[in-house]
């Protein structure tokens, strides 16, 4: 029974993420990065091309911006988070290109 309810929730996380996430440009977007990150400018670099707006959030700048990723439980940039509720950790093209299709 409690295979069950784990397959009934990530059913659930799935419609939900696509429903919610497939127009990322209408979705309130932050993106956490840090100095001196690759990955970090990949991802702004590419969320740049596709012409997605989304707000930078530097934790090296500001340790405020750190602070909140750490109260998420997240250690590392870069970090999307999507209205508040989904969360991608690192550059992850592929995920993202699923998104916003």
């Amino acid at each position: 029974m409690f295979i069950c309810s784990l397959k009934w929730v990530n059913i659930t996380i799935k419609k939900k993420v696509e429903r919610g996430v497939t127009h990322m440009k209408n979705q309130q977007i932050d993106v956490y990065i840090s100095d001196n990150c690759r990955e970090c400018d990949q991802l702004v670099n590419y969320l740049t091309q596709l012409n997605i707006p989304f707000n930078t959030k530097n934790t090296t700048v500001n340790k405020e911006n750190l602070r909140q990723l750490q109260e998420a439980n997240i250690y590392l940039t870069p970090t999307i988070i999507i209205d508040n509720y989904y969360r991608i950790i690192g550059f992850q093209e592929g995920k993202l290109r699923q998104l916003i299709r």
